[in-house]
């Protein structure tokens, strides 16, 4: 079993047809079957790090097609759109959850303060009460 030959630090096609690597006259069709098809070219090296850098190109395959983007400027731009959704959705809900809270407890503290001013106010002697008026 002889190597694969090596073309820009690459392995070129494997003669076994092991689907290491795409024949010449098959281009991927989409961006993520081509990040793919590079998965597969790193893990047939074989070692540890190609393994590892394999299964990170993997998991951008899996985000390429969840994003549905054709091009990886698309797929940025896509990531990046909804990133700023997802911030712009988490400061709208702590706003409103803030608000709410605020609410609730100025509520709760104008209580307090309206129960021990009358507290304060049934142990006062009448001219006391005359003072404060």
């Amino acid at each position: 079993m002889s190597t694969p030959a090596r073309r820009n630090g690459r392995p070129g096609a494997s003669p076994q047809g092991d689907g290491a690597s795409a024949p010449a006259d098959h281009a991927p069709a989409s961006l993520a079957e081509a990040i793919e098809h590079e998965a597969r070219a790193l893990r047939s090296i074989g070692d540890e790090v190609h393994h590892l850098m394999a299964d990170e190109l993997d998991r951008l395959a899996q985000l390429v097609r969840w994003t549905g983007a054709t091009t990886a400027v698309e797929h940025r731009d896509r990531l990046l759109a909804l990133d700023e959704n997802r911030d712009a959705d988490l400061a709208a809900r702590e706003w409103h959850e803030g608000y709410r809270a605020g609410r609730r407890d100025g509520r709760n503290l104008a209580f307090d303060e309206i129960s021990l001013v009358l507290r304060r106010g049934a142990f006062l002697s009448a001219a006391d009460r005359a003072a404060l008026r």
